[in-house]
């Protein structure tokens, strides 16, 4: 994904208060599938992914924190970032845990997100990866 789309996505949820991680920020870069979902899993963040393998790795039984799943290039960079704070809003960590999620929203590559949970609000922390 283009870095100016990936500062939009990444700006726009943390000026809304959304914990959002990076897969560059979290050092992350050169981790395959199984180690995004670890990583995703042992900080409590669900990815949000435009990559079809983390269904496959869903299916076959490993556990996550919460994947939502968006097909390319089947929506804007806007209405994507309106579908996570939809999710953010309304569900809780275990409405996510383990429970593979399409997004109402989509658009992407491998662009990962991990949400944190707002402790306010109990909501999920977003983490970015790709």
């Amino acid at each position: 994904m283009p870095d100016n789309i990936r500062f939009y996505l990444d700006e726009n949820l943390r000026n809304r208060g959304i914990d959002v991680v990076t897969t560059p920020e979290a050092g992350n870069m050169g981790l395959d599938d199984e180690g995004h979902l670890a990583f995703a899993l042992a900080e409590g963040r669900v990815i949000v992914t435009q990559d079809g393998d983390f269904l496959g790795l869903a299916r076959k039984g490993m556990p996550h924190a919460g994947i939502v799943y968006s097909e390319p290039r089947s929506r804007t960079v806007k209405e994507i970032i309106r579908g996570l704070i939809l999710i953010y809003e309304v569900l809780i960590p275990d409405d996510m845990r383990n429970r593979p999620r399409l997004s109402p929203t989509h658009r992407s590559t491998r662009y990962n997100l991990h949400l944190k949970p707002n402790a306010q609000h109990s909501q999920h922390p977003l983490s970015i990866l790709s």
